[in-house]
């Protein structure tokens, strides 16, 4: 939870993330202008798929910049089954 309030603060306050951009499993599409407000999209537990791709394009062609966080890349950590 608190790596999600992190990166919500740093994209809302238009602050620099400081782990490496590389690191963070993010899809953008930007807008030049920025007359309407950013959204930041967090996928499900099946990561980014065709129907999150395509509601962000759909977002993105109504004039507003689109982030998109790949839930399943960035929460998932490989457990045994007695961590589980």
């Amino acid at each position: 939870m608190l790596k999600v309030f992190s990166l919500l603060l740093c994209y809302s306050v238009g602050l620099t993330v400081h782990t490496a951009a590389q690191d963070l499993p993010i899809t953008s599409w930007n807008q030049s202008t920025r007359d309407k407000p950013l959204v930041l999209y967090l996928s499900g537990d099946g990561g980014i798929n065709r129907f999150s791709t395509d509601l962000c394009e759909n977002i993105h062609d109504n004039g507003f910049e689109v982030y998109a966080l790949n839930s399943r890349n960035y929460f998932y950590s490989r457990k045994t089954p007695d961590e589980t």
